[in-house]
């Protein structure tokens, strides 16, 4: 993939995961890109902005976790 196709990727992943905030495989797949990318700090930020909202929802954690995206799921 060349860097416009990661970017247009990431585009659409962040519309996905924000038009379905409780979807783990959108925001899964949007943190793995981060990842991939180098943004390590916007996946940080990112992983506690769905953390927060879905214990908020939920009253637990979601099914998710940095470590081991950037190698892939």
């Amino acid at each position: 993939m060349d860097g416009g196709d990661l970017e247009g990727a990431g585009e659409l992943l962040q519309r996905l995961a924000e038009l379905e905030p409780y979807d783990m495989d959108a925001q899964r797949d949007l943190l793995a890109l981060l990842l991939r990318r180098g943004r390590h700090a916007d996946a940080h930020r990112r992983y506690e902005v769905v953390r927060r909202r879905y214990r908020r929802a939920f009253g637990e954690d979601p099914d998710l976790e940095l470590a081991g995206l950037s190698s892939g799921h």
